[in-house]
């Protein structure tokens, strides 16, 4: 996938096309960018890596009408095996010092030139941690408007009743 650059406007818009395959391709370039940051930022101490699963017969399809998706998920690997190179990535000796690289089917893949730029990768970083941070500002409020549950506080009782005098009625 090949991303021809980042338009930050659309990205916190639905999807502006049909095929929702420019944004996908945003979504990918932004991933490995990201993956990079993260790698850059971290310096070893956690390794992070991108990666395309693959075309996987998942649920993701389910808006597909019936009769299309059948035939599209024939030419799909299944979610097992679309999980294959996340546990590489997770749990292979061979990658433990490549961090921050690009694999699609347990390979490491060369990404678009694009998602070489550093700069761009910084940028990504901090507007996500803008819109991140403006996010929990403007929900903040809200959430902590709200009466949290706390072990301490109990249910609201029913309304109290003296206890009944005498013997219990039979």
């Amino acid at each position: 996938y090949r991303a021809k650059g980042i338009d930050w406007d659309a990205l916190r818009k639905p999807t502006a096309t049909t095929t929702g395959l420019p944004e996908y391709e945003v979504s990918k370039l932004a991933n490995v960018l990201f993956t990079k940051e993260l790698s850059r930022r971290l310096g070893g101490k956690v390794h992070s890596y991108a990666l395309h699963p693959g075309v996987v017969a998942s649920d993701a399809w389910r808006q597909i009408p019936w009769g299309i998706r059948h035939v599209m998920k024939l030419f799909m690997i299944t979610n097992e095996d679309g999980a294959k190179t996340t546990l590489y990535c997770a749990t292979s000796p061979e990658v433990k010092d490549h961090d921050g690289r690009y694999y699609d089917s347990c390979k490491e893949r060369k990404p678009s030139k694009l998602s070489e730029d550093a700069a761009l990768a910084k940028e990504l970083w901090e507007r996500s941690e803008a819109w991140v941070a403006g996010l929990s500002s403007s929900v903040a409020p809200r959430v902590t408007a709200k009466r949290q549950w706390s072990p301490r506080r109990r249910a609201p009782a029913a309304r109290s009743r003296p206890p009944p005098s005498g013997p219990p009625a039979v």
